[in-house]
């Protein structure tokens, strides 16, 4: 698995994009800030959003969620349901603790990590032996 890394914003929040292959699907981890910065990556490498997975609900990781979707011919945004309920923004698909995402042959588990949020996630590759903890190691 291919990851860029975008630290933006006044408090450099990080972000993600998720892929294989250039020309291939990828997945949107926390787009806080700044959607042109991620428009210009993915078109560059041809790639083909096909969801927004948030981490959890504070505004530096949901920021630009719902313009990314609405350019991408409304892709999902996901949430964990605890989190969902607190949130102002659109949320399509609720996430569950063990819930699994996939991407090509990529396996994203959802870890429930409450804490900073009620409904903060993990999203954990045992394949690539990564894990997106958006603010749980705050």
């Amino acid at each position: 698995m291919k990851i860029k890394r975008f630290m933006l914003g006044p408090i450099a929040e990080d972000g993600y994009v998720i892929y294989h292959r250039r020309g291939g699907a990828c997945l949107i981890i926390d787009p806080g800030y700044e959607a042109p910065r991620y428009i210009d990556f993915l078109s560059d490498r041809q790639l083909k959003p096909e969801a927004v997975i948030l981490t959890h609900l504070h505004h530096d990781h949901t920021g630009q969620a719902e313009v990314l979707s609405e350019i991408y011919d409304d892709i999902p945004i996901m949430m964990h349901e605890m989190d969902r309920c607190l949130y102002g923004g659109r949320v399509d698909r609720p996430l569950r603790d063990g819930d699994f995402l996939s991407l090509e042959e990529e396996k994203l588990r959802v870890i429930h990590v409450p804490g900073h949020t009620p409904g903060g996630v993990a999203l954990l590759s045992e394949k690539s032996r990564v894990c997106f903890t958006g603010d749980t190691l705050f």
